[in-house]
């Protein structure tokens, strides 16, 4: 089976690494290319696959500027199979805010996985854990 990429460059995709995207190329206010540290490039189709910043993206093309991501992060807490005895896994009660934390065993190497919590990331490159995540 072949992986997208792989599809994607036997199709005559050239993958360029290292090219960061800058600005969207506009004519008529329709996106005509892309600006990236790399050099101008025309494009009849454009994937907006910036994640979290994707909003800052699609703002660059004149969509829906109102439009704005509120990140999260979520923080997973694994415990040693000595720590607790468990033979199940337990479902998650629903938050407002989440789909609630998951329990499960990692059977090969003997683990207790809880799935993330979910806590506001008000900036889009925190990656920080906290102690407090899973009191």
């Amino acid at each position: 089976m072949h992986r997208p990429l792989e599809n994607a460059i036997e199709n005559g995709v050239e993958v360029m690494t290292g090219a960061a995207f800058l600005d969207f190329i506009l004519q008529d206010h329709k996106i005509c290319g892309v600006r990236t540290n790399r050099g101008d490039f025309g494009c009849r189709w454009a994937i907006n696959s910036a994640g979290v910043n994707s909003d800052e993206v699609m703002h660059k093309a004149g969509v829906r500027p109102e439009f704005k991501i509120n990140t999260r992060r979520g923080e997973y807490y694994i415990l040693d199979r000595s720590e607790i005895e468990m033979g199940n896994i337990l479902f998650p009660v629903p938050t407002g805010v989440s789909k609630g934390i998951l329990v499960f065993w990692q059977h090969p190497r003997e683990m207790c996985w809880l799935d993330p919590n979910s806590q506001e990331a008000p900036d889009k490159e925190d990656k920080a854990v906290t102690s407090q995540g899973f009191i």
